[in-house]
């Protein structure tokens, strides 16, 4: 199969399971949890967009306007990521308000850089138009501590009372391969999915997670 139809292939079927996780949350989830599920589902849904927006589109200074939208996904997985955890841990007593403010962190974090990092772009034959951060070494290491501090998480709870043990393990397998897609890009490896298929995980591993809400 043509690299390019995989390629859009996969940010659709992550639009879709966003769009899935929005009404699912909706339909099975209490209210903080479906307050959550829309930040970082919307998020998701605009940088995948952004991405669309840079394989369609031939003016760079149209481009340029919606690299705000690509970077969403500083925000997003790392949310996704933490409320699957959150769901799968099923703690008594343990208040979803610490993934608020997680994600108030993961937002100052992507303003910071945002703001004050340059971007560079370029042709790709496969993503159209690439973005690129000056500082993006750094950036993919600060990502990956971020992630890793959500997997040391799940380790340390794995087994504990009352979690779903298999939801957990879904949560560490996501994050282990995002983790993964990032260290191939600081090697120097051109990943052809960017890291579409680390989200695509993570996004079934949430949806999976809200689906096991009805069940409870």
């Amino acid at each position: 199969m043509n690299l390019v139809y995989v390629y859009l292939t996969l940010l659709l079927l992550n639009i879709f399971f966003v769009i899935n996780i929005i009404f699912s949350s909706y339909n099975n989830g209490p209210k903080k949890i479906k307050t959550f599920c829309t930040i970082v589902s919307l998020g998701l849904i605009l940088r995948y967009l952004g991405l669309l927006f840079t394989f369609i589109m031939q003016n760079i200074e149209h481009i340029y306007n919606i690299r705000y939208l690509i970077s969403l996904n500083i925000i997003g997985i790392p949310g996704v990521l933490l409320l699957s955890y959150y769901i799968f841990l099923r703690k008594d007593g343990l208040k979803i308000n610490f993934i608020f403010i997680i994600l108030g962190f993961l937002i100052i974090i992507y303003i910071g850089i945002i703001k004050f990092v340059q971007v560079s772009f370029e042709i790709h034959p496969i993503y159209g138009y690439a973005m690129k951060y000056i500082e993006q070494g750094w950036i993919n290491i600060g990502y990956i501590f971020i992630l890793s501090l959500i997997l040391f998480m799940c380790i340390i709870s794995y087994g504990v009372k009352n979690s779903i043990e298999s939801g957990i393990i879904m949560v560490m397998v996501s994050v282990m391969i995002i983790i993964g897609e990032n260290i191939l890009i600081l090697l120097g490896f051109n990943l052809d999915y960017n890291t579409l298929i680390g989200e695509l995980v993570s996004l079934i591993t949430l949806y999976y997670g809200i689906k096991s809400l009805k069940k409870r």
